[in-house]
């Protein structure tokens, strides 16, 4: 019984540590309003983000995709 319990205990405590872990090295600033308010200080110049044609692409398909699964789900409420 302590061992299962040992278990259980260090599972949940290796898990939350990856969780942590995870979330902390995925943080990332996506406006210039984010990080002003984060560190007080005015941004004097922000970098636009750079779309390449693969981009462009990756984008037209998601897109469509989502496009896709929508009317397929609408189709699929509309004969239920």
């Amino acid at each position: 019984m302590v061992v299962l319990t040992g278990g259980v205990i260090a599972s949940l405590l290796i898990a939350i540590g990856f969780a942590v872990v995870v979330d902390v090295a995925r943080q990332r600033f996506r406006t210039q309003s984010e990080i002003e308010a984060f560190w007080g200080t005015p941004v004097l110049i922000e970098i636009p983000r750079i779309l390449t044609d693969s981009d462009v692409a990756v984008q037209r398909k998601k897109k469509f995709l989502f496009a896709a699964y929508s009317a397929g789900t609408t189709a699929y409420c509309v004969c239920l």
